[in-house]
């Protein structure tokens, strides 16, 4: 072995009788130990992606190697987050925001995390929707906030100051983009309410100091109007509020529902149970970690009520299919 290379079973075809090392004025001996194969001791997943595209699959493949380095010939079995994931690792993202997939051979398991962005191929469905606001300048008019163009912009002065876009109809909404004037790190809240619901925060920044031509917020709610409201700034003491544009995305709640079936089916939420099932009055929720919210959904991707207990009252429920869901996992239940 070369300077500093240690002595291994791989370096020496003696390494049973012993090796001998001169370093600095004293001599070791180096006894060698031969090695034992055979049972997995670690998982590697070869793809490792910054960042994948929602509704776009992607392939993963992974091997299991024993404490010798080769290669044990072991089934595979996947599960995830935010999407599905076939048998043989073919992963497709539906929700946007940092996910993960795992592959376990027995109980050896190794982990991907990666950021799923919103397709590029989907609409902005804000785009040229109508918007109100709470004051603009001459010149530079509320309109301008969701015209598609980030060359000219929303201005009005005196902060707080709120612009309001309404989309049309509920949709399942997966992300927000930000684009400040000049790249100031103006400090905002998003807010979201459904057609016939009322507000609720998506997006908290008003102690933002981030200074960028666009902010991106992930976010996971249903609603038809989303109302941007902007407090101050970080790096900007000017009396204006100026935003180039408002860009929403999410899709359709039939998608949303299609969604939910699909993460329903996936291997990883087998730990989460509902029984009886279907129910007439009461289900019982297994699988629940400590601490963690359960939400009841609808099909079209309404939460319709949340609970820190396992047991939860359906009765004032129609008929119908619905959803639990307990953080990352989903189940299917039919109400009677």
């Amino acid at each position: 072995p070369s300077d500093a290379q240690p002595v291994t079973n791989r370096t020496t075809t003696d390494y049973a009788v012993g090796a001998f090392l001169l370093a600095s004025a004293e001599i070791y001996k180096l006894t060698g130990t031969s090695c034992t194969g055979g049972s997995a001791v670690s998982a590697t997943i070869h793809q490792s992606p910054a960042s994948l595209t929602q509704g776009v699959p992607v392939a993963f493949t992974a091997t299991a190697t024993d404490a010798c380095g080769n290669t044990v010939a072991a089934s595979p079995v996947w599960t995830c987050t935010g999407g599905t994931i076939t048998a043989s690792g073919v992963y497709t993202p539906s929700s946007i925001g940092t996910q993960r997939v795992t592959v376990a051979f027995g109980t050896i398991t190794s982990t991907r995390t990666f950021t799923v962005q919103a397709s590029s191929g989907s609409s902005n469905l804000a785009l040229r929707k109508p918007v109100t606001v709470s004051g603009e300048q001459i010149g530079n008019l509320g309109l301008n906030i969701n015209d598609g163009n980030t060359t000219n912009r929303w201005s009005a002065e005196q902060m707080p100051k709120e612009a309001v876009i309404d989309l049309g109809a509920d949709y399942q909404l997966d992300q927000i983009k930000v684009f400040p004037y000049l790249n100031r790190s103006y400090r905002y809240r998003v807010d979201v309410r459904t057609n016939a619901g009322t507000y609720q925060t998506v997006v908290d920044r008003l102690s933002n100091t981030e200074a960028a031509a666009e902010l991106t917020n992930a976010i996971n709610a249903r609603g038809r109007f989303v109302r941007l409201t902007v407090v101050g700034a970080g790096n900007y003491t000017g009396p204006w509020v100026s935003i180039r544009e408002v860009e929403v995305y999410g899709r359709s709640l039939s998608a949303a529902a299609r969604d939910l079936e699909s993460e329903a089916l996936n291997i990883e939420n087998a730990a989460l149970s509902v029984f009886p099932n279907p129910s007439q009055d009461v289900i019982f929720v297994q699988g629940v970690k400590p601490g963690e919210k359960i939400s009841v959904i609808s099909r079209e991707g309404y939460v319709l009520f949340e609970s820190f207990e396992n047991a939860i009252d359906i009765s004032g429920l129609a008929g119908g299919v619905y959803f639990v869901r307990a953080g990352e996992r989903v189940q299917r239940f039919v109400k009677k």
